[in-house]
């Protein structure tokens, strides 16, 4: 588990490997400026060091650039990336806490899913395909997003039925991430990577 308490949010990660393997193919990334918070989840294709490698590779485009690049810079320097690699799909997005807005791209089937303070789910629809190094249009969805919005993202390996299941109420985030990790295995059939977080009042 990793927690992290900033001053607008506060985040819960959890990644566990298929068959607790050596290499997970998920990679994620996470931070927090004055401004904006900025998380992106990476998914390698297949499983296995090659798929940690191609996730790792695209968040590192991400780490290294996100402070002068915008959202789109940023994921296609990712898929520049997979050239000559397995290739990834990956969901980067942005939390603005001037505007109250969230801004995001999604390629490939990372879900991302935006509770608001109150009651609204919102569920930005990712675009088919994956990063290849080939050209990729992309779409850049914008949503409102206010103090008290909460989030999740994850990879494929998590078996959520329906996003209502989260403890999107519950008064702490840690609870809604307790509730979420009863649900995964001991020895999950996928790579399993979640991200939850909140934004404070």
């Amino acid at each position: 588990m990793i927690h992290e308490q900033f001053n607008h949010m506060e985040v819960y990660a959890f990644q566990k490997a298929k068959h607790n393997d050596q290499f997970c193919g998920d990679s994620y990334f996470f931070t927090e400026t004055d401004e904006y918070f900025l998380c992106a989840l990476a998914d390698g294709l297949g499983s296995g060091k090659e798929a940690h490698e191609s996730s790792m590779v695209a968040i590192a485009e991400i780490k290294a650039h996100y402070e002068q690049d915008s959202l789109e810079g940023l994921v296609r320097r990712a898929n520049e990336a997979m050239k000559q690699m397995r290739g990834a799909v990956l969901t980067i997005f942005k939390m603005d806490f001037v505007r109250e807005e969230l801004t995001c791209i999604s390629v490939g089937n990372i879900r991302l899913f935006v509770h608001s303070s109150t009651g609204k789910l919102t569920y930005p629809l990712p675009q088919s395909g994956y990063l290849s190094g080939r050209h990729c249009p992309l779409k850049i969805q914008t949503f409102p997003c206010e103090k008290e919005s909460s989030f999740l993202i994850h990879s494929d390996g998590l078996d959520l039925r329906s996003p209502r299941q989260i403890g999107w109420r519950t008064p702490s985030i840690e609870e809604a991430y307790r509730l979420l990790l009863a649900s995964i295995s001991e020895d999950p059939p996928d790579d399993v990577t979640f991200l939850l977080g909140r934004l404070a009042k």
